[in-house]
Parts: C-alpha cells; structure tokens; sequence
C-alpha cells in the first residue's frame, strides 16, 4: 500500500521527471507503431503500376500514366480531372498514399447507405447485412454438419446403415 507520506515527500523535481520518462515511453510507442504503418504503405506502392487510379499526400486523386526513375527516385505523370477538364501533374511516387477506391454514396431517409459502383446504386447497408447472414450460415451449417459427422460416426460403430447415417437436408425459409 502507498502511503501518503510518501508521496507528500517527492520533491517537485522528481514528478517532472517521471512524467518526462512517461512522455518518452508514449513517443517510443507511437514510433514503432509509424514504423508499422510505413512499411505497410512501402509494400503497398510495390502494387502500383502505370494505368491506377492514385491518391496523394496533398489530396490530388488521379491516374498514373507514365512512372520513371530519375536520380530524385521515381517520379510519375498523374492525369487529373474528368472529360475536357483533365490536366497533368509531374510529382514524387512517394507523395501516392494508396490506390484510390472512392465512390460517389449518398445516405436516404431509412439511413441505408448507397454508393453508385461501376454507374449503379448499391445499398451498401443491404451488402452488409447480407454478407453478416451468409457468414453466420456458413457457420451454422458447418457447426451442424460437424455435430451431423460425429452421430454418423457413432452410429457407423453401432452397425447403423449408410442410409439411417446420412443426415437429411433441410432448407430454413425467411
């Protein structure tokens, strides 16, 4: 237990200094965790290639046309805009922080979520909730099958017939 005393008796010297060493050890956390994020973005612009769609540190979208090493490293020729409006920009590789995959969404009055993919609406929210359903059926059937295989395998060591053993499908109605 901490006595208080002993608290009362650091001097105001000693608390700078433990929250110095706290500050220190927080800036040395969030370093290695920078370290992490940067080689993750490294290994990401190994994909990219001529023909991507891009998005830069400065918040240029676009698509690369040209890529070519200079003695300033890579440096590539980024096509921006959209019909008569396009224009060309000349910058550093290393400004690409991803590979664009915006598209335009817009939310209704039930709150569902739509984003407009390849010139068609999609309710995002419908996706969603459809992936959610098929993977917990996907996990539903594979834990009945499981308990399905470890009946069969009982009753296959009682001297059950092949077709006693095979469990019937059943199909579930929404």
């Amino acid at each position: 237990m901490i006595n208080v005393n002993m608290i009362n008796a650091l001097e105001p010297m000693h608390w700078i200094l433990i929250g110095i060493a706290l500050l220190i050890v927080l800036m040395f956390i969030g370093g290695l965790k920078n370290k992490k994020t940067l080689a993750a973005q490294q290994e990401a612009l190994k994909e990219i290639k001529v023909g991507d769609r891009v998005k830069t540190q400065i918040g240029v979208y676009g698509t690369i046309i040209k890529i070519t090493d200079t003695t300033d490293g890579k440096v590539m020729l980024l096509e921006t805009g959209e019909g008569n409006n396009k224009t060309t920009i000349e910058c550093n590789f290393k400004l690409v922080t991803g590979i664009d995959n915006k598209c335009e969404m817009k939310i209704d009055e039930e709150g569902n979520c739509w984003h407009k993919i390849d010139g068609k609406w999609v309710n995002k929210t419908e996706e969603a909730l459809r992936e959610q359903e098929a993977a917990q059926a996907a996990l539903d059937e594979e834990a009945q099958g499981g308990a399905h295989k470890l009946v069969a395998d009982a009753m296959k060591e009682d001297g059950a017939t092949e077709d006693i053993v095979k469990p019937k499908r059943t199909s579930k109605k929404k």
